[in-house]
């Protein structure tokens, strides 16, 4: 009785019809394919080296002739780094980067995407000048940005009497508004080269989500006499909500582990003593799995899904 209820169970799932794979089953198959490399990596690599990252952390690891040798040194590691004001401050530094970061850049490529999906000349070239900083970032551009070639430059000439006198958040007090509101602002205003250079992916994904949106939601809201606007919030937005979700993801974790984040500084600075540096990675892992973790549990509840 068991096995029957078992198989009536399976085929009614949906996933087989008259004996074979019904298209729901051939999807399901598909997507079971996808996440297989990742399942492989997963079993494989990942969970082997973060248990080996673990034990390590609760080590002092001691080279010798023989290789090395594991010396228990229970929470000592995890005790130093909580203790120490430094990377405490450096934790909420990032923390604020992160919440000012990733909203600017999800809004930005969203609307961005929006835009280009429109039917516009020169629209290709339009979309391949905002994903050129994804492309090159991992040369030219990263040099420049950590060297200070481009700022002995712009010390050489006159220009830097130009910047310093361009100081946007004094501006917005004399003008009456708040302090707070000011900081804001500025701090908002200073990452625009960040924001767009940083929106390549999330841009690239919006679009191709896009293009599943049917037409003939569109049609028929534009029957019934719906404007562009509603049609935005009715149709656009809440096809868009899952991808959403999917950039907050990959922008949190491209900003955490980017060069330029504050963690993968702190582990290269304390590189000489593996341990700590081990431990602090771990404690790296935990705060980005953490904050994943309140954004998932957070948007997942506005996310709509179209069957």
């Amino acid at each position: 009785m068991k096995e029957k209820t078992k198989v009536h169970k399976l085929r009614d799932s949906g996933y087989f019809h008259k004996g074979h794979l019904s298209l729901m089953g051939k999807r399901a198959v598909a997507g079971y394919l996808f996440l297989l490399p990742l399942i492989l990596g997963l079993v494989s690599i990942f969970i082997p080296s973060m248990i080996d990252a673990i034990v390590y952390s609760f080590n002092e690891i001691i080279f010798t002739n023989k290789g090395y040798e594991l010396e228990f040194k229970g929470w000592h590691y995890y005790a130093k780094i909580s203790s120490d004001v430094w990377y405490i401050n450096e934790l909420k530094n990032t923390a604020i980067k992160l919440a000012y970061n990733v909203p600017l850049i999800t809004f930005f490529s969203f609307f961005m995407a929006v835009l280009l999906n429109q039917d516009f000349k020169g629209r290709t070239a339009a979309r391949a000048v905002l994903f050129l900083p994804v492309i090159v970032a991992a040369g030219c551009i990263i040099r420049v940005e950590n060297t200070d070639a481009l700022a002995q430059l712009v010390e050489s000439g006159d220009t830097v009497d130009a910047i310093n006198s361009l100081d946007i958040t004094n501006f917005l007090i004399g003008i009456g508004i708040p302090p707070t509101i000011c900081e804001t602002l500025s701090n908002i205003m200073g990452r625009i080269y960040d924001v767009i250079s940083q929106s390549g992916v999330q841009i690239l994904i919006f679009l191709s989500a896009l293009q599943t949106i049917p037409a003939s939601l569109y049609e028929a809201s534009t029957v019934e006499g719906a404007t562009a606007w509603e049609s935005f919030w009715k149709i656009t937005f809440p096809m868009l909500s899952p991808y959403i979700l999917t950039n907050v993801v990959y922008t949190i974790v491209d900003a955490a582990t980017s060069y330029e984040s504050p963690f993968m500084k702190i582990i290269d600075s304390v590189s000489s003593d593996i341990s700590a540096g081990i431990a602090f990675s771990i404690i790296f892992f935990a705060v980005i799995a953490a904050i994943l973790a309140v954004c998932v549990l957070l948007i997942s509840r506005l996310v709509f899904y179209y069957d």
